[in-house]
């Protein structure tokens, strides 16, 4: 094992000098870490609450009372919204309906938010259309939904563009988040003065414990604030400093101003301590906080949480310094935050009683928007702390070079633990897509579903076929009008190439033998071809037009079900027929795109305990529903688990006829907005199932990508495409670049 960690730390240590070398000079940040404090004792219970979905949740209470907004579906499938108080001790109990608010006055009321108020009080923020009323309001009622008062915002009379949020103190101030400001205005809705964050960030509104207005700002990736108003100076009152990362904050209670999550760990701000207390990790207890609707802590510290994993609403009640037992902890490591790993650890932890898994994304997202420097300096941490030795349980391999971690001997097999498994076995899954996954006849990545990557063409034009050479390519494209184009005008030189070779990768580079194919006379035609592409990409979404009027042949797309090959025929104006790329050994050029890949180390420190939880991936799966009840059959992608994959056959086959009355599943398909042309979706018949049964056995690789080899490709084709280097001198550079690459660990 010595020999296999010393190639690990060696390749680690590459890798992060090529990560460092593109990450544009920027910082390296460290992650924010909390540990949590009190142990919790926790109990699921069924709330009574079913076949809703939700919208908002109410905090700021200390007598164990949630409040939830929720809309449900009536009869003749129109949407109602009502509050409801749900506890550990009762049924849920309805305080009011939404359209309570109209009195008897024609059209519908929506509630969009609910916020604690003074004296045992709720504040609704209401939205009113069609009606005399129209308009939007605050609605404050008391706890049984008896009305107090009602406020009417009128953001015209006030000159302000939009309203992204707005909160009441206990003076009855009304505070408007408009964008990076907030307008402060009187009970008489008078305005004051107006304060700006200096930022791009909006501020997110609470109450305060002490009934003051709050707002979160986030700084940077490293910090963020919870500011007050001081009124008298018409400026920032008194500020709370909090670690980067702080994404939701919730009203105080008690000895806590108020209540904050950072990297999955609720925390209170202590007021007589000046600090943030950490109280619980909400993974660690079975809760995704995507999931969370909303709690109470009590005077006694005992927290009731509301959760939401499906359509219906679970309440957690965690006792503070209970008995728990001893649980071997294991880490799930991952490059980026990713909602359904979190849903999968959430349920582990909620039942199994020997393990806990630890969840540790190396990039979760601080502003408002996706960050790639930020991402790649995730990445940079997470292969660090492999080099160091501190490897993970568990991995989540999406975006990560998975074919060079198995080649190294980092990976577990995962193939005797699947026969192995008493509810499992190779029969109980799509074995050909996990055996297309394997690396030397061993599996070491599982996944719970997977889509294929591929090329769609007129069968009249491209033929009965799953595979094709440059030759046939070429030969289907002479039968075309003058001038049409193979790919769409967006598909540049670059990307075509990247999305050849990544359908392919396996057939380029061997990486147990140290060798690659960069130089062959079949990359270098591979290359030849990717050179005919457009240089411009051409306007967004043109295809729609250009397959039709034959000025396009090909589409590049994913297919994800059993449902989307109808689109595929619609666009195309007939039979089509799924070719993928060329290859230059003429097999299938389509590849499975594998979702939520994962492996197991050879480091991990229980293994049985691991495999108990990525057996989750491949046990059936409900299908997911929309609120009538139908399965989302143009929505699902393809199941790994045998029996899901056939539920989700016959329930495409059908098309939810039971449920679907005068109601058609879906209609029409979209694309930027705009509609493009009239598709109402029939069931799958058995000529659609058996095209794309006869793609699935045809493929033999996945999609696998390697940034850094991608790295060392396109910067070697660059030249070539613009002109300056030949195309053999191109293939040379490459074989010579990404052979000392794939050999730098031998």
């Amino acid at each position: 094992m010595r020999g296999v960690n010393l190639k690990i730390k060696l390749y680690i240590l590459l890798n992060v000098i090529l990560l460092l070398l593109t990450a544009c000079g920027s910082k390296h940040k460290e992650p924010v870490t909390t540990d949590a404090t009190i142990n919790y004792g926790v109990e699921f219970l069924d709330s009574g609450l079913t076949d809703c979905h939700f919208i908002a949740g109410c905090a700021g209470f200390t007598d164990g009372q949630v409040y939830l907004a929720v809309t449900r579906q009536d009869d003749e499938h129109f949407s109602q919204h009502y509050l409801y108080s749900v506890s550990k001790n009762s049924t849920p109990n309805l305080i009011l309906a939404a359209d309570d608010f109209l009195a008897g006055a024609e059209g519908f009321a929506y509630i969009e938010n609910i916020q604690a108020g003074a004296d045992d009080s709720i504040w609704v923020t209401l939205s009113v259309s069609p009606s005399s009323l129209y308009g939007n309001y605050l609605w404050h009622v008391d706890r049984n939904g008896v009305e107090l008062d009602r406020i009417r915002l009128n953001p015209q009379e006030l000159s302000i563009k939009q309203i992204d949020g707005v909160l009441v103190d206990d003076n009855n101030w009304l505070y408007i988040i408009s964008g990076p400001s907030v307008v402060v205005l009187d009970r008489e809705q008078h305005h004051q003065f107006t304060l700006d964050t200096k930022g791009n960030t909006v501020p997110r509104p609470v109450r305060l414990s002490n009934g003051q207005a709050g707002f979160l700002i986030s700084l940077d990736d490293t910090s963020a604030e919870v500011r007050t108003i001081d009124r008298e100076a018409q400026d920032w009152g008194e500020t709370y400093t909090l670690p980067g990362g702080c994404k939701a904050i919730y009203p105080g209670s008690g000895e806590y101003l108020f209540f904050s999550t950072v990297d999955q760990t609720l925390g209170g701000w202590n007021v007589g301590k000046g600090s943030l207390i950490q109280l619980v990790r909400w993974l660690d207890i079975g809760i995704n906080t995507s999931t969370l609707l909303g709690f109470s802590v009590d005077t006694d510290g005992q927290i009731m949480a509301a959760v939401s994993p499906n359509n219906s609403v679970q309440m957690a009640i965690l006792t503070p310094d209970s008995e728990s037992p001893e649980k071997t902890v294991l880490t799930l490591a991952s490059t980026r935050d990713m909602y359904y790993l979190r849903e999968y650890v959430s349920q582990f932890n909620q039942t199994n009683t020997t393990c806990r898994i630890e969840y540790k994304p190396y990039y979760t997202q601080t502003g408002d928007y996706f960050s790639l420097d930020e991402y790649q300096q995730g990445v940079t941490r997470l292969l660090t702390e492999i080099g160091a030795g501190r490897i993970p349980d568990l991995l989540c391999v999406d975006d990560l070079p998975v074919l060079r971690f198995g080649a190294i001997g980092m990976l577990e097999d995962l193939w005797p633990y699947i026969e192995n498994d008493p509810e499992l076995g190779r029969e109980a899954v799509m074995e050909h897509v996990l055996e297309c996954a394997q690396q030397d006849g061993k599996l070491y990545t599982i996944f719970d579903s997977f889509i294929i990557n591929t090329v769609v063409g007129l069968r009249a034009v491209v033929g009965d076929r799953t595979n094709w050479t440059l030759n046939d390519l070429r030969a289907a494209l002479a039968t075309m009008p003058d001038g049409c184009a193979i790919f769409s005008p967006n598909s540049t030189k670059l990307e075509t190439l990247k999305n050849i070779i990544y359908a392919d990768l396996e057939n380029y580079v061997d990486w147990e033998r140290g060798a690659c194919s960069f130089d062959s006379s079949g990359f270098r035609e591979i290359l030849s071809f990717c050179n005919e592409m457009e240089t411009e990409k051409g306007a967004m979404f043109e295809w729609y037009t250009l397959v039709p009027e034959g000025r396009e042949m090909l589409l590049e797309y994913a297919l994800r079900n059993f449902i989307r090959i109808q689109e595929h025929q619609a666009i195309f104006g007939g039979e089509i027929s799924y070719v993928g790329y060329p290859r230059s050994d003429g097999e299938c050029g389509s590849s499975f795109e594998v979702m939520n890949p994962i492996v197991m180390t050879t480091a991990c420190k229980n293994k049985e305990g691991a495999w108990s939880f990525l057996r989750q991936f491949l046990l059936p799966q409900e299908l997911l529903r929309d609120t009538l009840g139908r399965v989302w059959v143009d929505n699902a992608r393809f199941p790994v688990n045998r029996a899901s994959f056939e539920a989700l056959l016959e329930e495409s086959m059908k098309l939810n006829s039971e449920t679907d009355g005068e109601n058609p599943f879906p209609q029409g398909m979209t694309v930027g907005g705009g509609k493009i042309f009239d598709l109402t979706y029939t069931p799958t018949t058995q000529a659609q199932y058996d095209q794309i049964m006869e793609l699935y056995r045809a493929i033999d690789t996945l999609y696998t990508e390697d940034s850094a080899l991608w790295e060392i490709v396109s910067e070697q084709a660059q030249p070539y495409f613009a002109g300056d280097r030949s195309v053999d001198e191109a293939a040379r550079q490459m074989q010579s670049r990404v052979e000392i690459y794939v050999n730098e660990l031998k």
